[in-house]
């Protein structure tokens, strides 16, 4: 009787041990994580958060996340920035905000940097941004290449504040690929996570307005504290954006907004 007890009492422990690290208690509060992104005074997405931002081809995806690092790179809540319609909490300490960009030419990268900083209205590049064209590297070696580059940047500038994976599906062999799907989101997710970051991944849409591709936006937009969904506006040929999910917030409340390509300033506006 004895022997068995220890072995309760044992067991127990050992049960306890391993729960911890995930018991959530109304005694022990989780700390509350610095919101990061806003629209329409709804919570978007704050540190440690997954955004999903998609639509077709040609709907302005990577130009409104790169509207998203112009507002990154601002320590001090600066009005004037033309963010296309999200508003970006200043990167006070300036961590490091780094893009990956697997589907674009490094002349079409260059350009887009070029873009976020004038729309920043910085004259030089800060080195806490850090722009990456990953299109020469194969897919197997491109997670790996991440990993360290996050980690490097971590220890230089105590801290990722944003990430951007244009084009999460290009890291893995198919989006329609189920295991894959939930292996590389469950990776998605556990960076934002380690690094108390907000990242957000680009995907397209499988054809049809808010269908994002494959298995990958299926497990994506479940995950996701926010999908974002960007269309092209028949009657006025804008993009037209349109929160989808938001965990933090109404996605009813955080509203619709537009946003068009401005040819006197080279870059896309919000429209009225």
């Amino acid at each position: 009787t004895l022997q068995f007890r220890a072995w309760v009492n044992e067991c127990k422990s050992a049960v306890e041990e391993a729960q911890e690290p995930y018991l959530i208690r109304l005694d022990v509060p989780p700390a509350q994580p610095h919101r990061v992104l806003s629209m329409g005074f709804q919570s978007v997405a704050s540190a440690g958060g997954l955004v999903c931002i998609t639509g077709g081809p040609g709907t302005g995806k990577s130009n409104y996340a790169g509207a998203i690092v112009s507002g990154t790179l601002h320590t001090v809540l600066e009005e004037s920035i033309d963010t296309l319609g999200i508003q970006v909490s200043p990167n006070v300490e300036r961590k490091a905000v780094l893009l990956f960009d697997t589907e674009q030419s490094d002349h079409q990268s260059f350009d887009n940097l070029k873009r976020v900083l004038a729309r920043a209205g910085v004259s030089r590049q800060p080195d806490y941004l850090q722009v990456m064209n990953l299109c020469r590297m194969p897919r197997s070696e491109r997670q790996a290449f991440i990993e360290k580059s996050l980690e490097y940047a971590a220890g230089k500038y105590n801290g990722i504040y944003c990430m951007v994976i244009d084009g999460l599906a290009d890291l893995i062999g198919s989006a329609n690929d189920e295991d894959e799907a939930v292996r590389i989101v469950e990776w998605a997710q556990g960076l934002a996570e380690k690094y108390q970051m907000v990242l957000i991944s680009i995907v397209h849409t499988a054809g049809l307005p808010e269908k994002v591709r494959g298995h990958l936006g299926s497990e994506l937009t479940r995950k996701a504290s926010a999908v974002i969904d960007i269309e092209t506006d028949k009657k006025s040929g804008n993009s037209l954006v349109k929160v989808l999910k938001l965990r933090e917030g109404s996605a009813a409340r955080a509203g619709m907004c537009m946003f068009g390509w401005d040819e006197k300033v080279k870059m896309h506006v919000t429209c009225a």
